[in-house]
């Protein structure tokens, strides 16, 4: 009887694994079919960013500091994720002068930053009508672009730039890692216990923001 009994449960949990593999397996399939969708797009994000920075595409306004020499800065210092923030809400104006409004919105977090320490900045084309593009500010140094980010706060008092957002900048890479996270987490049973922060670290939704706050302001560690 027991032998018996012992056969029906043996076979019972074969069956029971075979279909915990076909799902396992079915699931897995979706999240490859989704990320080579996010891979995509990224890439194409990737490819647009490469052509502003070296002045390949129109409608994008893009500014090299002349107060900073040429030989001081390549080019990809000039547009480094590393030592940029990326500033959106920033109103949109036809023949703006992206660099000024950079220098103004900076000076509004910290006035000890020169002028000549934003060595270059470009406005994004909006994918959005009713958006403005974001705006990105490279600075001299990796330590100015953390001592803005850490004053960004400021910005909610401000008159003037109350609807304003502040980020780090994030490189192809970081922007990747951030897509394809998220795209598991919505395959995951308990995925949607966890939020990514602007940082890219994994939290449950219920912890402490002032984790997320004092990450972003230290830029990348």
């Amino acid at each position: 009887m027991r032998t018996d009994l012992t056969s029906s449960i043996d076979s019972k949990m074969k069956a029971l694994k075979v279909d915990i593999d076909l799902e396992i397996g079915s699931q897995q399939s979706k999240i490859e079919q989704l990320s080579d969708v996010v891979h995509g797009i990224a890439t194409r994000l990737d490819t647009m960013e490469s052509s502003i920075a070296s002045g390949g595409l129109t409608g994008n306004t893009s500014i090299v500091n002349q107060a900073n020499h040429d030989s001081q800065f390549d080019n990809t210092q000039k547009y480094s994720d590393e030592v940029a923030v990326i500033a959106s809400n920033i109103l949109f104006e036809e023949g703006e002068d992206i660099l000024a409004k950079a220098q103004k919105l900076v000076s509004e977090l910290d006035r000890s930053v020169a002028e000549h320490d934003i060595i270059s900045t470009y406005r994004l084309r909006s994918k959005r009508s009713d958006k403005p593009g974001f705006v990105k500010i490279c600075f001299r140094s990796v330590e100015i672009k953390k001592r803005i980010l850490r004053e960004k706060h400021k910005l909610r008092q401000s008159t003037d730039y109350r609807s304003v957002y502040l980020r780090s900048s994030k490189s192809y890479v970081e922007r990747m890692m951030e897509l394809n996270t998220r795209t598991l987490l919505k395959e995951l049973p308990q995925g949607a216990q966890y939020r990514m922060t602007a940082n890219g670290r994994l939290v449950k939704k219920n912890e402490d923001s002032s984790l997320e706050n004092n990450q972003e302001e230290n830029g990348h560690d």
